[in-house]
């Protein structure tokens, strides 16, 4: 799992990125990023972001071009003054066929996001599932539309 750092107007710059990109703005639907759980947004190339929890915006539906990445918030442990990751597992599943594609294991922080790339090559519904202690908390589901796009 990979943790990004946010660098100088970086906000500014993703948000104008994620603006044009026609995902946030397609999405009127989707609303704020959660404060808790697990969501997609776009995966941002070459960009090193630490944001807080709230600092990605959500996407449900992306086309050719957009590459998803699952955004893990809400969880880790904050005990008189002293932080600790918390581990989960994030299961990436093809809704109709309800094949597990990916599993992966990672670690959140308190008040931080954890972010993860899917490496998605084709159309389709998708659902992620994020599992504590082998229990799902949280689960959200989204499209990719890749017709036209090159293979990343």
């Amino acid at each position: 799992m990979r943790i990004h750092r946010l660098r100088d107007g970086g906000l500014v710059i993703t948000a104008l990125v994620l603006a044009l990109t026609g995902c946030g703005t397609s999405n009127p639907d989707v609303g704020a990023s959660k404060f808790r759980g697990v969501y997609t947004t776009v995966a941002l190339e070459d960009h090193e972001l630490d944001m807080p929890a709230s600092g990605y915006a959500p996407c449900k539906d992306f086309g050719p071009h957009q590459r998803p990445a699952a955004v893990v918030v809400g969880y880790g442990i904050a005990t008189g003054g002293a932080y600790y990751a918390q581990g989960f597992d994030l299961e990436l599943v093809e809704i109709d066929s309800a094949r597990t594609l990916l599993r992966r294991h990672g670690e959140s922080l308190p008040g931080k996001a954890a972010m993860l790339e899917l490496p998605i090559q084709k159309d389709g519904g998708y659902r992620l599932k994020l599992i504590i202690k082998g229990a799902v908390y949280d689960t959200w589901d989204f499209t990719v539309k890749t017709s036209g796009a090159k293979p990343l």
